[in-house]
């Protein structure tokens, strides 16, 4: 059995990485013929394909797949410096900035940070830019940094992205990165989490609340935004995140086992700011719920 030319990228891809014979691409390409969406799971060839094969993934992997094909090629630009009103320039490393597209005069954007300790091999620190009317990733801020650290990075993107809408999830090591941004970096365009008593009363918060109530609408709609295509997703980083992140036996979604959900929970949290929308009050913008 001979394999039928051309070959497709994947499948050079295979023999490089694998040694692959023709005869053995001819055979895949048989079975992908014959099995069609159930080849991965029958198959499986990587790490991705075995969460398929175990039917646990949380987002739709043809619109992943479809949203990795769109952004190969468009290869970031990676940013060291962030401009400083005063002094000068603040230096990203040891985090990384990466940018597809530079601020507009003309756009408008959002921020969602989920924010580490700081101690490389655990949960980085990360942030994802979008711009707000395209729903667009622009940017991408990752990267193992203190919480005060990190804080200095976040208001010198938001500041450059035109002053944008900044959500920082307030658990755990958020707090010390709000308080950064409130009282040392005097972001002016902070998230408030709006919230109603049992009185029906109004009561705003600083930052995303990650808990029961709000993982589930986070993650769900940036699935939907994912299904439909309506996120547009750059960061090669996030997609494989997004490929790992996982339903458990008792129904939630995380990352799968040795993987990372930073990137993630960024991305859901900046989908929600877009989404949700925004109004000034007192100085810090503030979620204006429907």
């Amino acid at each position: 059995m001979t394999a039928v030319l051309p070959l497709n990228a994947e499948e050079l891809e295979l023999i490089r990485i694998h040694g692959l014979s023709l005869g053995q691409i001819a055979w895949r390409r048989q079975k992908q013929q014959e099995l069609r969406r159930r080849f991965p799971e029958q198959y499986p060839e990587s790490d991705v394909d075995c969460f398929l094969a175990s039917g646990g993934q949380r987002f739709d992997v043809d619109a992943l797949k479809a949203l990795a094909a769109k952004a190969q090629g468009l290869a970031p630009e990676i940013v060291p410096t962030l401009p400083r009103s005063r002094g000068r320039d603040l230096a990203v490393a040891p985090a990384r900035l990466m940018v597809w597209s530079r601020p507009a005069v003309n756009r408008s954007y959002v921020i969602g940070a989920d924010v580490g300790e700081g101690i490389e091999g655990r949960d980085a620190s990360a942030a994802c830019v979008l711009d707000r009317r395209s729903g667009e990733q622009v940017a991408e801020l990752h990267g193992w940094v203190a919480p005060d650290r990190f804080a200095l990075l976040l208001s010198g993107v938001g500041r450059w992205y035109r002053m944008a809408q900044l959500a920082v999830e307030r658990n755990n090591h958020g707090h010390s990165t709000l308080n950064t941004l409130r009282n040392v970096c005097r972001y002016p365009r902070l998230y408030r989490h709006v919230r109603y008593d049992a009185g029906k009363k109004a009561v705003a918060i600083l930052g995303w609340p990650t808990d029961v109530q709000t993982r589930p609408i986070l993650i769900d709609d940036l699935a939907a935004a994912i299904a439909g295509q309506h996120i547009g997703i750059r960061s090669a980083g996030l997609l494989d995140e997004c490929m790992s992140f996982i339903v458990t036996d008792r129904g939630d979604g995380e990352a799968a086992p040795d993987a990372h959900d930073d990137r993630v929970i960024a991305a859901g949290i900046a989908w929600q700011v877009r989404k949700r929308g925004s109004r000034q009050l007192g100085g810090d913008t503030e979620e204006q719920r429907s």
